[in-house]
């Protein structure tokens, strides 16, 4: 999985309010006893297509959602969820050779 992020987002997005990404992603996920929502950061995600969406990190799992999928770009959206546990390496990536505004995320599935 390769994600590319906006590094412009590190402070946060213009006037909006951090605390409705948690919001949402409560929506989405059944957060674990212990688990602690960090931050989150737009990006897309490399597949067939590049998708646009956010990544949500926690302290138990990283969380990538898109109201876009690869099947039928228009309807259904992408949500995957990589647990801590599973994810063997990260590490930083070049976008087009230039931009080094991308990651990779490997996990033991591949």
């Amino acid at each position: 999985m390769v994600l590319e992020t906006n590094k412009n987002d590190e402070k946060g997005e213009k006037g909006e309010n951090p605390d409705k990404y948690l919001d949402f992603l409560q929506a989405k996920i059944s957060f674990l006893p212990d688990e602690k929502f960090f931050k989150s950061f737009s990006c897309a995600l490399s597949d067939k297509i590049l998708l646009t969406g956010r990544l949500y990190i926690t302290n138990k799992r990283l969380c990538f959602h898109s109201i876009f999928n690869p099947s039928n770009v228009f309807f259904g959206d992408t949500f995957i969820q990589i647990p801590k546990k599973d994810i063997n390496k990260i590490e930083k990536r070049f976008n087009a050779i230039v931009f080094d505004n991308s990651i990779s995320i490997t996990t033991v599935n591949g």
